[in-house]
């Protein structure tokens, strides 16, 4: 069951933004608009708002099924380490890789394959990065914890749940776990997780056999080897490295602060201050430079 809602949610995903495309097609047809840059941001806002309706449709109506309690206030004033650790973590970690980069002769450009032109108005990209707010941190908080996060702690207890949330999702890349391609990768990824999760769980709960937990274990180490492996395979020198750690860190942060508030918005902030971070140290410290 949780294997089929996760895959089936990536799929959910691939199908709204195709259908939002669609929509932003036709609608582009009524509007008349003064540059390619907004035509695009139109396009955009039409696919995503399509998007992050059905996404937020589906998990409200996982939510509701499984009775689980799911909250974006504020956590309790002992809590609001999680808050600011959440803010400050994220922008410091992206200025720490600013200064490898440039220190080691690449450029935070090439490493998250993002340009901007030099006399670009802060408007464009300023309404860009909006766009992938929009998209992106709905995805990310829906399917990085409250459906992986979770399904996994359901199965498998809170340290399972943040070790391998972490590991899947900040391997793939936090930012990356929606694209506008449908990709079989995901989705066999998706459906690959919570079974190999589920299967020691299973095993050492309903057989009284020592060895069979650890026999059944292997699909999650071969899983985890392979995302290793491929992670590594992607790793553009040192500034790469710690650009993906960096990546890493902050889901790290954001499961264990879900974990101990209750509450998706430390979560939520980690990823916004990420993105944020990131594309104001391109576009005010390197714009004009090419990834």
């Amino acid at each position: 069951m949780a294997a089929a809602l996760l895959g089936g949610f990536v799929l959910w995903i691939q199908l709204l933004l195709a259908i939002g495309l669609r929509l932003a097609s036709v609608a582009e047809s009524f509007l008349t608009v003064e540059s390619n840059a907004w035509a695009l941001a139109e396009t955009v806002l039409v696919a995503d708002t399509v998007a992050v309706v059905g996404m937020v449709a589906f998990a409200a109506a996982y939510v509701r099924v499984r009775g689980l309690s799911v909250t974006l206030g504020l956590p309790d004033r002992s809590e609001l380490w999680a808050v600011a650790a959440a803010v400050a973590v994220p922008a410091a970690s992206v200025a720490a890789v600013y200064g490898l980069a440039h220190a080691t002769g690449t450029t935070l450009s090439s490493l998250t394959g993002t340009f901007v032109a030099e006399d670009v108005s802060l408007v464009v990209p300023a309404t860009l990065m909006a766009l992938q707010l929009l998209l992106g941190l709905p995805a990310y908080v829906l399917v990085t914890h409250v459906l992986v996060q979770r399904t996994l702690r359901a199965a498998a207890g809170p340290s399972v749940a943040i070790g391998v949330t972490t590991l899947v999702v900040g391997l793939a890349g936090p930012t990356e776990l929606v694209t506008t391609t449908v990709t079989l990768q995901t989705a066999v990824v998706a459906l690959l997780l919570p079974v190999s999760v589920a299967l020691p769980v299973y095993a050492s709960h309903s057989f009284d056999v020592d060895w069979l937990p650890w026999l059944c274990a292997l699909p999650l180490a071969l899983f985890g080897i392979g995302l290793v492996t491929s992670w590594l395979a992607d790793v553009d020198g040192v500034a790469g490295a710690a650009f993906g750690l960096a990546q890493i860190g902050i889901v790290g942060l954001a499961a264990y602060s879900y974990e101990e508030t209750g509450s998706l918005l430390p979560p939520a902030l980690a990823y916004a201050s990420f993105v944020v971070a990131t594309e104001a140290m391109v576009l005010f410290f390197e714009a004009g430079v090419r990834p």
